[in-house]
């Protein structure tokens, strides 16, 4: 019997048939390693509860058996739960690539498209997991990670519940990060509609690089978060779309009566953000105005012409081709492997090759008023550059901007 038990798993060597490789973080409740099963090579996430006795081990059981029943793809798998020197452990999906807290502290504010991609797929996971009544009750950065592939994975359902959840939780406790709580939290209430004030709070950070609420002290950061008292998002960044700014003021509303009812819901408002009509609506007047000025300067004679030639277009298009093509659902902008450099350049890791596609069929790719060719189209930008482009397909245009990024590898844009 060793005399520290705590030493036997500051370094493991190994944990079941799992050879350790190394620790990649340690919290309240454990330890997280990466891992490789030492038969089937398997590389796994290991999560090793530290202490054996109270509520964590009950948690930790509560938590593999909600996990072991999600197969979503924005959801990390629970592979098994075992014990190891009488610690219960979670065999986890390896996700690599860094969390959504340490790419925003990287980059700071996100451009609305990026936000709006990985918002999406996080918004997906829990609208699943609130068909099948699971909270989820801890959505934050830390627990989103960005793979290197471009996936996206929700973590960490330590504290989630549903319906046949054991009561783990003491009167007057209040469980979660604070900082993510929806009012009725800090009560220690939770329903579908606090994930969605915490999503809200996510993608609050994620376009203005900052947290809603945030206080010297804890007295007046509940009751900031009590109050539902924020600034409005577009006063740290004008350039957001004012739809974007709406989805965000409704899940972070007082009453959870007011925010949407689930993420089921949010999701449909969220996926109407990318339509063009969203898009092409910034918070800020002046753009509005200049955009005004630009339509004006075209006369209706001419408008005319240029209607009555693109009908002819595509009438010639179609007979070449037999039939129009398709309509899609969605256009998606992903990103492929990185390559070097062109040339002479001194910092060949800045630049990637992205490719553009179009879903269910090709669209014209468009760049400043000029056509680069038809999808998929492949185009060089270094990281952190903003592209502007214009797909034209079956008469319909759709501008679409975003950021170039190491870690994101797609987006997808509805088209209607």
């Amino acid at each position: 019997m060793q005399n520290n038990p705590q030493s036997a798993i500051r370094n493991p060597q190994s944990i079941g048939e799992y050879q350790v490789a190394e620790l990649l973080g340690t919290g309240g409740m454990g330890e997280v390693y990466r891992a490789v099963h030492v038969k089937i090579k398997r590389v796994v996430a290991i999560k090793l509860l530290k202490n054996v006795s109270g509520p964590l081990v009950e948690r930790s059981i509560n938590e593999a058996r909600i996990q072991a029943g999600l197969q979503h793809p924005n959801i990390a798998t629970l592979y098994d739960f075992l014990e190891w020197q009488g610690k219960p452990c979670l065999i986890l999906e390896y996700v690599d690539g860094q969390t959504l807290a340490e790419h925003l502290e990287a980059r700071g504010r996100l451009a609305p498209a990026e936000a709006l991609g990985i918002f999406q797929a996080v918004v997906e996971a829990v609208a699943y997991l609130h068909r099948h009544g699971i909270i989820h009750r801890d959505i934050k950065a830390n627990n989103i990670k960005l793979s290197s592939a471009g996936a996206v994975k929700l973590l960490d359902f330590g504290i989630a519940k549903d319906g046949t959840a054991p009561q783990l939780t003491l009167a007057g406790h209040v469980i979660g990060t604070l900082v993510c709580l929806a009012p009725e939290q800090l009560q220690g209430h939770a329903d579908a509609r606090s994930d969605v004030w915490a999503l809200g709070v996510l993608l609050y950070q994620m376009v203005t690089g900052r947290m809603p609420f945030a206080a010297p002290t804890l007295d007046k950061l509940y009751e900031q978060i009590k109050q539902a008292r924020f600034d409005a998002p577009t006063t740290l960044n004008p350039a957001m779309p004012r739809e974007l700014e709406a989805v965000i003021a409704r899940c972070l509303k007082k009453h959870p009566a007011d925010r949407y009812a689930s993420a089921v819901e949010l999701l449909s408002a969220v996926k109407d953000l990318t339509t063009p009509a969203a898009e092409a609506r910034p918070a800020n007047p002046a753009a509005s105005v200049r955009a005004a000025k630009s339509a004006s300067s075209v006369t209706p004679r001419w408008r005319s012409v240029y209607a009555l030639a693109a009908v002819a277009l595509a009438l010639v298009i179609g007979a070449i081709l037999f039939w129009p093509l398709p309509a899609p659902d969605a256009l998606q902008i992903k990103y492929i492997a990185p390559t070097p450099a062109a040339s002479g350049s001194t910092t060949p890791e800045l630049w990637r090759t992205i490719q553009i596609d179009a879903v269910d069929g090709r669209a014209e790719v468009y760049q400043a008023g000029q056509r680069l060719g038809t999808t998929p189209h492949e185009l060089r930008a270094r990281v952190g550059e903003s592209v502007t482009l214009e797909l034209r397909r079956d008469g319909a245009a759709r501008q679409v901007e975003f950021a170039v990024t190491e870690n994101r590898k797609g987006y997808t844009y509805s088209v209607k």
